[in-house]
């Protein structure tokens, strides 16, 4: 299974791909949203694109719909650490999108396992 992760914290980034490879998965990384949507034209199409929501270049909404330009079914998970609030504006900004939301702090097994059930591996 083939990953793209969108991390602008370098050891964000790099620990989540050593994790994610760790546990079998090809894995691709970028530091931006402009970045992760050229790897989604270069090397795509991944199983899934693992994000964070605050990064720079396209994030939300046009993150989703670039990559979706070449790839409109493309899984997108979108990593976030945002209060109740937020996400609830979130969740209706990206609803027509069908993303799904990461919410609260990661737990590396949980992650794995969700990713696991969501690719049907």
């Amino acid at each position: 299974m083939r990953i793209l992760v969108l991390n602008d914290e370098p050891s964000l980034r790099t620990a989540m791909t050593e994790l994610l490879v760790h546990f079998g998965f090809e894995v691709e990384s970028a530091a931006d949203g402009d970045e992760a949507v050229r790897l989604c034209k270069t090397e795509g199409p991944f199983d899934l694109v693992l994000t964070d929501f605050m990064h720079p270049g396209p994030r939300g909404t046009e993150l989703v719909a670039r990559i979706r330009q070449d790839n409109p079914i493309q899984r997108i998970v979108f990593l976030t650490g945002l209060e109740q609030h937020q996400m609830q504006d979130l969740r209706r900004e990206l609803d027509e999108f069908s993303v799904l939301l990461w919410e609260g702090p990661i737990d590396a097994r949980q992650l794995v396992d969700s990713i696991n059930s969501l690719l049907g591996s």
